[in-house]
């Protein structure tokens, strides 16, 4: 085997630390927003900031799972169709 697993292994938990490191982020600052009441403008920021680059990575992981998929059926297809001809 070459070196693709490895390195699709390697791209998915780094983007899977990534994210979970902003889903943390944004429970961490609702939660001290809760104790105290209300968030301060500084803690609004930052939980937009980290609700937006969640959600853009969320996409991107969407969309590349939407692109493997459909070369997978575009490659099972082309493998049915070599073994009918």
């Amino acid at each position: 085997m070459g070196k693709g697993p490895a390195t699709i292994k390697t791209i998915a938990s780094t983007m899977f630390v990534i994210l979970l490191s902003n889903l943390m982020s944004i429970v961490k600052i609702q939660n001290k927003g809760s104790k105290l009441g209300t968030m301060s403008p500084m803690d609004q920021v930052l939980w937009r900031t980290h609700l937006l680059e969640a959600s853009l990575i969320g996409a991107f992981v969407l969309l590349l799972s939407l692109l493997f998929a459909s070369l997978l059926i575009l490659s099972m297809l082309t493998q049915f169709m070599i073994l009918l001809c």
